[in-house]
């Protein structure tokens, strides 16, 4: 009996790091008020301190050596809070990267010290009750409908989970139950194929490839590689493909339509914008938040185009060579830091990062890998 109130209790405090993951902050940015704003400052004021108190109280150099760049950064967008055009799209970048990095790395480690080694199991449990409400929501006000939420989340956050998550399976399974987790990786990897998204496909495909080939076992990379590319030319040739997947069969073979230009070309503007504005501004950048008051492309979309859709323009253009120096230490850091799983998952959601989101959705790489870096790791593995 006591075992199972361990497993409840640890699936419990999973949940509750599924929903801290998903939720991408704490919605501090969504109504602009005074309180919020107060709050805002208190806590980004309680990251900084946190990391400082962290930094001297490690163990090891490379922990200290990690908090220190992480209190470096969270300074270094204080100062680039103060130059922002907007408050709402500056608090929403600062909440997706210090405050939800902040919450899924206290749960993470309130998980860990409850029961490490169920952490991965029980994260697969809090996505497969997420998943069976998303069927149930998406039946119900639109399966097929990509326009209608995923339940708790937009399409791309649903993605970056359920690629995660099948990740998670593909990693358990080495350990036992093979056929269960192997099972459940694939009904992830279909949940990802629904949410019709582009880039999470491809983050998961390169971090999948990582996963399976890493320790040495580079003899499985042409099978993988070979796997890939049998399915996807048998998903193509039977019209299986969700349409939207179809844009990049175009743009291999270099037959990109007009109707391509919202998925395509209208990033390849982005782009060339934020090097326009790098360079105009090559050190500090346009500062937090400011991609979208500085665009003519945001101009003529309005809200639907806040940020560059792109980590390295997004970076660039906002925080110029300086931001770039202090965000690429801190997640060559977070790399070195993690296991293998969290090396996977961390390439999963940087590579997912060079087509769609921005800061807010940062924590999936500040804080996600450091969680899964910390588990108990069978001999051998």
């Amino acid at each position: 009996m006591k075992q199972w109130r361990n497993k409840l209790s640890s699936v419990v405090l999973a949940f509750a790091l599924y929903l801290s993951i998903s939720s991408g902050g704490l919605g501090l940015a969504d109504v602009f008020t005074i309180e919020r704003a107060l709050v805002s400052a208190f806590l980004t004021f309680l990251a900084l301190l946190s990391s400082i108190v962290l930094a001297v109280l490690s163990r090891t150099g490379a922990q200290r050596t990690l908090y220190c760049i992480f209190a470096t950064v969270v300074f270094y967008c204080i100062i680039q809070f103060l130059r922002a055009d907007s408050i709402i799209l500056a608090l929403g970048k600062l909440d997706g990267l210090v405050f939800a990095s902040g919450l899924v790395f206290i749960l993470g480690r309130a998980v860990q010290v409850h029961d490490a080694v169920e952490l991965r199991r029980s994260l697969i449990v809090s996505a497969i009750f997420v998943l069976v409400l998303t069927i149930a929501y998406k039946w119900y006000f639109g399966f097929w409908d990509r326009e209608v939420r995923f339940f708790l989340n937009g399409p791309i956050i649903f993605g970056w989970l359920m690629a995660v998550s099948s990740l998670l399976c593909l990693d358990v399974q080495r350990e036992g139950s093979r056929i269960l987790y192997i099972s459940l990786a694939v009904i992830f990897l279909l949940a990802l194929f629904w949410t019709e998204s582009k880039g999470p496909l491809i983050g998961y495909m390169i971090g999948a490839t990582y996963l399976m080939t890493s320790g040495g076992k580079y003899y499985r990379l042409p099978v993988i590689v070979a796997a890939f590319w049998l399915a996807g030319y048998v998903a193509v040739a039977n019209n299986l493909f969700p349409s939207r997947f179809l844009v990049l069969e175009r743009m291999i073979s270099g037959t990109l339509l007009a109707s391509d230009f919202g998925s395509v070309g209208v990033r390849q503007l982005m782009w060339l914008e934020s090097l326009e504005m790098f360079s105009q501004r090559p050190f500090f950048g346009m500062g937090l938040g400011n991609w979208a008051s500085n665009s003519m492309i945001s101009f003529q979309f309005g809200e639907r185009i806040v940020y560059p859709h792109n980590i390295i323009a997004e970076i660039l253009s906002e925080h110029g060579l300086v931001g770039a120096v202090f965000f690429g230490v801190l997640f060559w850091l977070i790399y070195l830091r993690s296991s293998r799983l969290g090396r996977c998952v961390f390439i999963t959601i940087c590579v997912s990062l060079l087509f769609t989101g921005d800061m807010g959705n940062w924590h999936f790489l500040v804080a996600l890998p450091i969680v899964l870096g910390n588990y108990p790791v069978a001999k051998g593995r």
